[in-house]
């Protein structure tokens, strides 16, 4: 369609670029309604769109209100304020000159209080909607309008407001013609006339605003970008054939499209993982299926079920068969760290390999969600198989049947918007967080099925987050599935519980959750009719542990590591810090040399990647590729834990909270292999539990030390240490059947706690809930409100009015946010060297010494990501924190800024023999060791 638009509007600049190029605002306006008309047939999840025509009263209109809603966010540029902008921008002149030969006077703006263009449009729709539409409330007026008030990120504030309304009073009414101009010729391109005032005469919830607010950043983002929508474009060239050859140019992906799956479980785990001939579902895989079938609507499900069961290929299948029924376009699968998520990746992107075949013609988008997903490899090679799609015409289908990174979709605000997401538990804690563009977050989240594994792993204040996360996802309808080995009924309960309250079903009881009581594994289903439990067939893997006290001195764990290096196998040591794990490692290495690995958080990233890999190939699922060391001791960290799919033998750990020791004994005996793989003394699987000062009797409690208590709420140890205890009397553990048994009564009332423990427990409890108490205020902070508590989609940022940490760092102030950590800092090591520095010379040969001038190629940068690590604790205290942070930006490369790879990053630079010293504390690099904080020397006194 070809406007007619007056010389006036015309006349507006939305746009700037070189030269003479620029794009006047009823282009700019035309351009984003045309985008918007696309995402709203093409891109947008079935279900998700199915749901706002619904809630809106569309009546099949959707496509008319999509185009006004984006087209019509920036008709804000058409006030004296923003025009006038550029008064002071040498070279750019001429676009004031334009302005004022229309006829359209500018003020000094400097006499007036600024205010973004957003607050401009907002107040603009408010008063046409009410002046020119006849019976609709002005509050629901409000409502819609305020989406564009809010596509900068957030919503409009009331400084602005006033300041907007000031200006409005003041000015020419040649301004309000044109506006009015740019409003009811907007209403004419999108033909809209019939839906809008069907919309205004219903309330729009806080949900909806939020995902339309995303839709139109999306546009407006798409619409903006030059490399799709060249500036200084005919008058007649149709904004519809831009839209069209832009986004065709794109290659946006469209939702995924899920095949008929058949009717056996069998064969439907068959097919989407590849398993071989013969090989079955197990009991738990094909009832969560099946669970997955019989929900009505959106619900949750949550998978209890042990270690090595495969809940992650029983989510995904029934992430499928829920995306189907509720129209999601996609998944997203969070796990709780990094190393998970990165484990995750193949999995997940072998899934949906099977989904996009080349038969199905489908290209579907992958985004891994972390702030290291640039190191991954295979995220690499997508992004080199994305480079092929650009520009794939309608007809070609020679790249259909791809799973692919793309380009545009990708980044800590756009990823989301991809088709499958694997990223870290905090991807989803902060579509509860205030922040700026949330909106696109969660845009991109309501159009898929949530999946979110390990879920025992998070504490209270991440809980707080991840309730009302699904609060939220309740409230859009979307699809849930949650994981865990070892889950506490009530963690159970409150996740539920915030997710049935975002359904608006009625608040789920504590008797529905606990009606599966001590059975395992279980499967507790959630939908607006109800929760309901199902138990499983018990895996036959099932096995006994024995179980002893292991005095916390070197000499008892040398003992147990003489075995190792006397008659074979493979020792997993735990520790709960970094500086047990290195004194455990030394003394492996002083038995059986070699044959030791020491694994934990403070090595460089690339470095614990090349160790973690080298792990799973020797000790993770077996291959006929790789023959099993005859003895190996590995020495870890909590990192250990989750990430890593590794099979030992025996098991020396740290006392833990009991839901953590059962997760770690889940990498015992993990894989079935032939007898002679293990060793005679390791025939059954064996648990040792160290860390203990003082184990206690029946007349007095256990003390377990500074360090671990420092980690581990005390109540909690000691209500997993009378459990062990009385385990060790006895006969052991049988795993699983023993695991929901153990856990509950931890995280209960019913652990067998000796009278002389009871005052030690008691004040211990009161000190535990107190701390809860605390973790849970505090993580209000920042946490948006429930979705249906606030009268106004501004009341949703009531604590917030900033991006969460400014450019680079957001993402880790947002992470920070989100878990209740202390700060941290982590750095990018070098090398010191004459005249500048150098990559760690294992990594690089060629010795380039490089400086504030080097031209950092994309190699040498990403070599340098490589490099990062995050420093020891002792740096987080407020005043070591900030003097370490002073330091490290004084001596980082400013270089580095004009790197997209290095940007924001912090420089460490080591000496010849990997030592430094950083606010006062002496810090050594040791390939084999890590990072250690060593003594700093005295300094000698001079005669």
């Amino acid at each position: 369609m070809t406007m007619d638009w007056s010389f006036e509007a015309k006349s507006l600049w939305a746009k700037t670029g070189e030269e003479e190029s620029w794009l006047n605002l009823p282009r700019h306006m035309m351009d984003s309604a045309a985008v918007g008309e696309v995402l709203w047939t093409d891109w947008l999840a079935p279900g998700l769109r199915k749901r706002l025509e619904h809630n809106l009263n569309l009546q099949g209109d959707g496509v008319p209100f999509a185009s006004w809603l984006t087209g019509v966010h920036d008709v804000g540029k058409c006030t004296p304020m923003f025009q006038g902008q550029l008064r002071q921008r040498i070279g750019l002149e001429r676009h004031i000159h334009r302005v004022l030969d229309a006829g359209l006077p500018l003020r000094d703006t400097t006499t007036h209080d600024w205010y973004p263009h957003s607050t401009g449009s907002e107040i603009i729709i408010q008063r046409w909607l009410a002046e020119h539409l006849d019976n609709v409330s002005r509050r629901y007026t409000n409502h819609l309008a305020a989406i564009a008030g809010a596509h900068h990120g957030l919503p409009s504030g009331p400084g602005f407001d006033r300041a907007c309304k000031a200006e409005f009073q003041q000015m020419d009414p040649v301004w309000r013609t044109v506006q009015d101009e740019l409003m009811e010729r907007l209403i004419e391109y999108s033909a809209s006339y019939e839906v809008l005032p069907r919309v205004l005469r219903q309330r729009i919830s806080r949900t909806d605003q939020m995902v339309l607010t995303g839709l139109v950043i999306m546009a407006d983002w798409l619409a903006s970008n030059q490399d799709y929508f060249p500036l200084s474009v005919a008058d007649a060239e149709s904004s519809r054939h831009r839209a069209e050859h832009a986004l065709r140019q794109l290659a946006l992906t469209m939702p995924l499209e899920w095949p008929d799956l058949p009717d056996s479980a069998h064969e439907v785990f068959a097919k989407r993982f590849h398993w071989p001939t013969g090989r079955t579902a197990r009991p738990a895989q094909a009832e969560t299926l099946r669970t997955a079938h019989e929900l009505n609507g959106p619900g949750l499900i949550c998978l209890e079920a042990p270690m090595g069961a495969g809940k992650t290929e029983a989510a995904l299948a029934a992430a499928e068969v829920m995306a189907s029924q509720t129209g999601r376009g996609g998944v997203m699968f969070a796990a709780p760290t990094m190393a998970t998520s990165d484990a995750l990746l193949s999995r997940v992107k072998g899934w949906a390999d099977s989904i996009v075949t080349t038969d199905s013609g489908q290209v579907t988008s992958l985004f891994l969600g972390h702030s290291k997903q640039g190191l991954n490899e295979e995220m690499q090679q997508l992004r080199r198989a994305a480079s092929g799609i650009q520009n794939i015409d309608e007809d070609d289908a020679t790249k259909a049947g791809e799973v692919v990174a793309h380009q545009w979709l990708s980044g800590r605000k756009l990823g989301m918007l991809a088709n499958i997401v694997v990223g870290t538990v905090d991807q989803v804690l902060f579509l509860a967080l205030q922040a700026k563009h949330a909106m696109l977050r969660h845009l991109g989240l309501a159009g898929k099925v949530v999946v979110i594994d390990e879920v025992h792993a998070y504490d209270t204040y991440m809980n707080a987050y991840l309730a009302r996360a699904l609060e939220w996802l309740g409230a859009y309808g979307v699809p849930i599935v949650l994981l865990s080995a070892t889950l506490p009924h009530t963690t159970k309960a409150r996740l539920i519980a915030a997710y049935a309250s975002g359904l608006q079903r009625a608040n789920v009881s504590a008797d529905e959750i606990d009606a599966s009581g001590t059975n395992y594994p279980v499967i507790t289903a959630a939908d607006r009719h109800g929760v309901r439990t199902i138990t499983t067939e018990a895996p036959p893997t099932q096995y006994h542990a024995s179980m002893n006290l292991l005095d916390d001195d070197l000499e008892s764990l040398a003992e147990i590591m003489h075995r190792v290096r006397d008659e074979g196998g493979a020792l997993l040591v735990l520790c709960n810090t970094v500086g047990r794990a290195q004194e455990a490692y030394a003394l492996a290495q002083d038995i059986v040399g070699d044959d030791s690995r020491l694994l934990h958080s403070r090595f460089i990233a690339i470095d614990r990647v090349d160790l973690e890999r080298e792990l799973v190939a020797e000790l993770g699922p077996p291959s006929e590729d790789v023959v099993r060391p005859h003895r190996r001791i590995v020495v870890a960290t909590q990192v250990i834990e989750q990430s890593l799919d590794l099979d030992f033998d025996a098991i020396i750990t740290d006392i833990a909270p009991m839901d953590l020791v059962l997760q770690r004994l889940g990498r015992v005996h993990r894989h079935q292999r032939p007898a002679s793989d293990r060793p005679a003394w390791a025939e059954q699987p064996q648990l040792w539990i160290r860390g203990i000062e003082d184990p206690g009797s029946d007349t007095t409690p256990p003390e377990f030390g500074y360090a671990q208590e420092l980690i581990y709420a005390r109540a909690i140890l000691l209500k997993t240490w009378a459990m062990l205890r009385q385990r060790m009397v006895g006969d052991g553990m049988e795993i699983p059947q023993d695991i929901p048994q153990l856990v509950h009564a931890v995280y209960g009332d019913k652990a067998p706690i000796p009278a002389a423990w009871n005052q030690t427990l008691n004040e211990a409890q009161a000190e535990l809930e107190a701390q809860q108490l605390d973790a849970a205020n505090r993580a209000k902070s920042f946490m948006f409100p429930p979705p249906r508590s606030s009268p106004t989609m501004r009341g949703l940022w009531k604590d917030q009015t900033r991006d969460v940490g400014q450019n680079e760092v957001s993402e880790a102030q947002g992470f920070a946010q989100v878990r209740d950590t202390d700060p941290t800092l982590e750095v990018i090591v070098t090398q010191h060297a004459s005249g500048g520095y150098r990559i760690l010379p294992w990594l690089d040969e060629s010795d380039t010494v490089l400086t504030a001038e080097s031209n950092i190629d994309e190699r040498q940068a990403y070599t340098l990501a490589s490099c990062s690590l995050r420093l020891p604790h002792s740096f987080s205290y407020p005043e070591v924190f900030d003097q370490a942070l002073d330091e490290l930006e004084e001596h980082t490369d400013a270089g580095w800024h004009h790197s997209y790879v290095l940007k924001g990053q912090l420089q460490l630079m080591v000496d010849e023999d990997l030592r430094c010293v950083l606010a006062g504390k002496a810090l050594r690099y040791d390939r084999t060791l890590g990072l250690i904080e060593e003594i700093a020397d005295e300094p000698k006194e001079h005669d």
